[in-house]
């Protein structure tokens, strides 16, 4: 008897501990307006800029402080996008500076994306009148936090390896892994405690 409570309680544990892991598979929120429909592309350009917000900090190398205006990008930029960055494309903005901002080599800015420090994070940049998007790397990656260096700004995508792009299409392999292993253990521990008697 006590052997049947501790190995529900084992398994009631691990059941606990993968389910904390796991990626939620949650449905988009009901649009209360019937006026307009969201095609699945205008929330794909949604979702990649809401939430990215930036400013200026340099121009020419000189400290300023300058808002930066984030938009979201058109279908054909983001399929570009998507095809020319060698991982996950997590977001993407047609970033626009006011008209105060003025330079004559390179402007950078500060963006607020959802990023962790350390993470490997490269920066897509779609000149104005260009078809090939320029590859730069960030002059920092903090959490929250990416400052590039541009020769001018227009399109540009925040690109990250190792994320996956689709809500809910991953479950960690940790989470499995250890499942896995408590029930090899319970399996072992009821199986010694049998041939013990």
């Amino acid at each position: 008897m006590k052997l049947r409570k501790f190995i529900t309680g084992l398994a009631v544990s691990a059941l606990m501990v993968l389910t904390l892991g796991t990626t939620v598979f949650a449905a988009g929120s009901p649009s209360t307006s019937t006026a307009t429909k969201t095609t699945p592309a205008a929330s794909e350009a949604a979702a990649l800029a809401s939430g990215v917000s930036g400013d200026v900090i340099k121009l020419d190398g000189v400290d300023v402080s300058l808002p930066l205006t984030v938009k979201a990008l058109d279908d054909a930029t983001i399929a570009s996008a998507k095809k020319a960055a060698s991982g996950t494309v997590l977001k993407a903005v047609d970033a626009v500076p006011t008209a105060d901002a003025v330079y004559e080599e390179t402007i950078t800015c500060r963006f607020r994306v959802p990023v962790k420090a350390g993470q490997k994070v490269t920066v897509l940049h779609l000149a104005e009148g260009s078809t090939t998007w320029e590859t730069i790397t960030p002059d920092e990656v903090g959490d929250g936090i990416v400052i590039a260096t541009f020769t001018s700004l227009s399109p540009v995508a925040f690109v990250v390896e190792g994320v996956s792009d689709k809500t809910g299409s991953s479950l960690p392999a940790a989470g499995i892994a250890a499942a896995i292993c408590l029930a090899g253990a319970v399996v072992l521990l009821a199986g010694r405690r049998k041939f013990a008697k």
